[in-house]
């Protein structure tokens, strides 16, 4: 059983995916007829520097999280988190860690509780320069990228339901994966496009509708996507 005629297409990692479509599944209580085509793959890089002189880690990313987590240097450790997801995935690993915003805008209004010397451990690509962000109210961070976010060409299916006319709906979750979605949206009608937030919309140059979900969050996003089915 499936809810319509649309067909979803994720393109965040493979694991990232399948959970957001195990949630969207598991609110309609149907199937959903969906094509997976990752077009980012996450990739550790660089070494972890030592994290005993810093009293907060800020993490903007379950990648990021993930990271630390396989490393298992996150016990113990005091973390600062965009998303409540990311701050739950910290506490898995042991941490204290506590979500200061849903979105990063979010969390530099809320930075000034920010604990002593701060270290941001990252992807190689941001949407906002945060270290800078927080330079600008009085914050001193440092900052490492710990993994990359690689490009990654469509799979073939999603090549072909692209190149069709079934009306596909596509959740974006980063300004990146806007961007490289887009490369191959530019001349596809019965597009909808949900963004998880304005910054990222504005990032998409394809064609189609854009939504914007009512808030950066990975339920507010289910909740988007099933409405759109």
């Amino acid at each position: 059983m499936t809810t319509g005629t649309a067909t979803l297409l994720l393109t965040r990692p493979l694991a990232q995916s399948e959970e957001f479509l195990a949630s969207c599944e598991g609110e309609l209580g149907v199937r959903v007829p969906v094509v997976i085509s990752p077009i980012l793959r996450i990739s550790d890089v660089g070494e972890i520097p030592n994290l005993e002189s810093y009293q907060t880690i800020i993490v903007t990313s379950g990648n990021a999280v993930a990271r630390l987590g396989r490393e298992g240097i996150l016990a113990g450790r005091n973390v600062a988190c965009v998303g409540e997801k990311t701050a739950q995935a910290a506490r898995d690993h042991g941490a204290t860690a506590r979500a200061l915003g849903a979105d990063v805008e979010a969390f530099i209004a809320a930075s000034q509780s920010l604990e002593g010397r701060c270290l941001y451990l990252r992807g190689r690509h941001v949407s906002v320069d945060l270290v800078e962000r927080l330079a600008e109210i009085g914050i001193n961070c440092d900052e490492v990228a710990i993994y990359d976010q690689i490009a990654q060409p469509i799979s073939k299916a999603a090549s072909v339901i692209l190149s069709g006319d079934v009306p596909i709906v596509a959740p974006i979750f980063s300004r990146r994966s806007a961007q490289l979605l887009a490369a191959h949206c530019q001349d596809r009608k019965g597009l909808s496009v949900l963004a998880v937030s304005d910054a990222v919309a504005k990032e998409w140059t394809g064609s189609g509708r854009v939504i914007v979900a009512d808030e950066p969050t990975s339920e507010a996003m289910c909740a988007a996507t099933i409405a759109l089915l």
